[in-house]
């Protein structure tokens, strides 16, 4: 038999190594529930990691449709932009034909005043030679002796050309008196 010595040795031992265990078996537990508390929150974490990645994803969607829908406008808008460029390169060749047509009229204009200043000119000459012609005539006016007839003469300049080459002398006999004219 085992004597009491060795026996006591052995539960003693015994017992330190349930000892040990159940210290060991409480450090276990609470490394479990550290464990278990980890995984919680890593739990949680992750819950919140696919909540995110979800609202990421439905962002992305919603940036992907704007990004579509930026890109067709964007597109509508460059041909818009061709078309009004188009449209300002017509009005810009209608300008420019416009301003060459301007400049021909106003050449046109410019050589026309000219022929006008120097009609003018040879008009208010003509008309000076012939107003004094004008007076000339009506200045040779006269009543016969017997008072019965009134002679008008008029010296009516001949122009050729813009200049005096003459007069021609119309003469107009009027009856004043009371009898009538013999002819």
């Amino acid at each position: 038999m085992v004597d009491k010595k060795t026996a006591a040795i052995a539960a003693l031992c015994v017992i330190t190594i349930l000892c040990a265990r159940a210290q060991e078996s409480n450090r276990l537990k609470g490394e479990l529930l550290e464990l278990e508390d980890d995984y919680e929150n890593l739990a949680r974490v992750r819950t919140s990691l696919e909540e995110g990645y979800i609202e990421l994803r439905t962002e992305k969607e919603d940036l992907e449709s704007e990004h579509s829908t930026l890109e067709t406008d964007y597109f509508t808008l460059q041909r818009e932009y061709e078309s009004l460029t188009e449209e300002i390169d017509a009005y810009l060749d209608s300008y420019r034909t416009l301003t060459e047509d301007y400049e021909s009229l106003t050449e046109e204009l410019d050589t026309y005043l000219d022929s006008y200043r120097i009609l003018k000119q040879d008009y208010d000459e003509l008309n000076a030679l012939f107003e004094a012609g004008e007076a000339i005539a009506e200045s040779s006016e006269w009543i016969t002796e017997d008072e019965r007839l009134k002679v008008t003469s008029k010296l009516i300049p001949d122009m050729w050309d813009s200049y005096l080459s003459g007069y021609t002398v119309r003469v107009t006999i009027e009856n004043i008196g009371d009898e009538p004219m013999d002819t």
